[in-house]
């Protein structure tokens, strides 16, 4: 089964500067072509949500409210290996499109780069799923078990009519509770604001616990400098990040972990004194509270 008539967009045709990095807005722009029944431009929602000059990765979550302006709701599943191969099969099903991130096939592995592309078919033949890549605009086919191997991040993104009814748990975590401003956790942390709003509004698997109460911080990730300010919020599993410029969306918690750990064997392999700036020597401070926190 494949979801009939879907669109087949190539990032390397959409004359965005960015193109060679378009390949998320260039899946959700299939995808919510596909679900709106009307052209969607990948360049043009780039271009309006992170702006016509920047060159580089973007990330799903970035496009949330992009989306809900086109009337498509956008929203992220967690879990992993063939959970994730199981909730991909489950949204299909629905004719919903799923987004998933994968290594990057045409960059050199050792760049840890990474590439998105659009599941709309399985079975085709039995026991695989077909996902649209739009670095070429041409279809993959693999293994349920192949896929499940490859699959990065715990998570995929479905995307559906803004006033549909994923086939999701939405809401309150089970065992959580929420007084309409205030979501607590089991562990008694709470989460106020945005991040609270994303966590009702996304499939937010109750044991992936907060770990830390929402921080204002001049930067919020020493491996994306870019990002510049923010507020942030540490969970088991993830980070949810806030940027005036991005809103509300999960941060790549293994490339700051890969970038804190550089740092820390800098230091412990240097003869020199640490030569650190306030901003870093405040993350390892907080990175260690952190561990130990994790630890008792």
């Amino acid at each position: 089964m494949k979801l009939a008539n879907f669109p087949n967009k190539n990032q390397l045709a959409d004359g965005d500067p960015n193109n060679q990095f378009d390949c998320v807005p260039t899946c959700i722009a299939d995808a919510a072509s596909y679900i709106l029944g009307k052209d969607i431009d990948g360049a043009a929602m780039k271009d309006a949500v992170y702006g016509r000059a920047y060159v580089g990765g973007t990330a799903a979550s970035a496009y949330v409210f992009y989306c809900a302006a086109l009337g498509v709701r956008l929203f992220s599943i967690a879990g992993s290996g063939q959970t994730l191969i199981q909730a991909i099969r489950a949204q299909l099903r629905q004719h919903l499109p799923v987004i998933a991130t994968e290594p990057d096939p045409y960059a050199d592995p050792a760049l840890g780069w990474t590439h998105v592309i659009c599941f709309y078919g399985l079975d085709e033949p039995p026991g695989t799923l077909s996902a649209r890549d739009p670095f070429g605009a041409h279809d993959v086919t693999r293994s349920d078990s192949a896929w499940a191997s490859t699959l990065l991040f715990d998570e995929v993104w479905s995307l559906a009519p803004l006033h549909a009814k994923e086939n999701t748990h939405m809401g309150i975590p089970q065992g959580w509770s929420d007084d309409g401003t205030t979501l607590k956790a089991p562990n008694n942390q709470i989460i106020v604001k945005g991040f609270r709003q994303w966590i009702l509004d996304h499939a937010w698997d109750p044991n992936n616990l907060p770990l830390e109460h929402e921080q204002s911080l001049p930067q919020i990730e020493l491996s994306n400098p870019t990002l510049g300010p923010g507020s942030r919020q540490r969970f088991r599993w993830t980070t949810l990040e806030w940027t005036a410029t991005h809103g509300v969306f999960q941060g790549w918690s293994g490339q700051e972990l890969i970038k804190l750990e550089e740092l820390l064997k800098e230091q412990l392999t240097s003869n020199q004194p640490p030569q650190l700036s306030a901003t870093t020597r405040q993350v390892l401070h907080e990175v260690v509270a952190l561990l130990q926190k994790m630890l008792t």
